[in-house]
């Protein structure tokens, strides 16, 4: 196995995570008392395991802390470029920061999931705000589970939203793989075909839902 093969991560089987009847769900599932109901799922039955025998296993779902930045109507989006590491992805764009959850000791569910989140997200981007620690606020909105391509059958988003004030500035920390830039949730759907699956589901199911003054 390669080293990203060997690194332990967060998941659940898919029998536990939606073994009660009524819970499965195909798309976004806003945040209320089914995915509430979800994630205490994940904190009584995850299991840690290596990357490498899960990538393909329709049986377990990987737990992604699916990171949205938004500052007043405009969405921080990002493009993989031909170096990515995810080549299954590459050309797409996303709304999205996120990565593979990997355990810490003697953290519950939902610390793990937060501190995996906001470790990704400094991975990812440089936040310069005037906001407290960088960040203004953020919350679960929602969980995405989909089993339309290869990536998302083995993996479940619990779906973050940042929200940053007017004056912020958000950056790729990775030039050389990513490229990003600020836009309206319309004007990126206007290629829906260049999107991520969960990007394309979020811009449809959360943003297209709320009103102008929430976006």
């Amino acid at each position: 196995m390669s080293k990203k093969d060997n690194e332990v991560v967060v998941g659940i089987s898919d029998h536990d995570l939606f073994e009660e009847p009524g819970v499965r769900f195909a798309g976004f599932l806003p945040h209320g008392g089914i995915v509430e109901h979800l994630i205490a799922q994940c904190a009584k039955k995850m299991r840690f395991t290596p990357r490498g025998l899960c990538e393909t296993d329709l049986s377990f779902k990987q737990i992604i802390p699916y990171c949205m930045i938004t500052r007043g109507d405009e969405i921080f989006s990002y493009r993989r470029l031909g170096k990515s590491g995810e080549k299954r992805l590459v050309g797409k764009t996303s709304i999205g920061i996120g990565g593979h959850m990997n355990p810490i000791e003697s953290k519950g569910f939902e610390t793990l999931m937060k501190e995996n989140m906001l470790r990704e997200l400094g991975e990812e981007v440089n936040i310069k705000s005037p906001g407290k620690g960088g960040l203004m606020s953020y919350e679960i909105v929602g969980m995405i589970h989909t089993t339309d391509d290869p990536v998302s059958s083995v993996h479940v988003a619990v779906v973050y939203q940042i929200f940053l004030p007017p004056e912020a500035e958000v950056n790729v920390r990775e030039t050389e793989t990513l490229v990003g830039e600020w836009k309206t949730a319309e004007a990126l759907y206007e290629d829906p075909d260049n999107l991520e699956l969960w990007t394309k589901i979020c811009l449809e199911e959360h943003f297209a839902k709320m009103k102008p003054d929430e976006v």
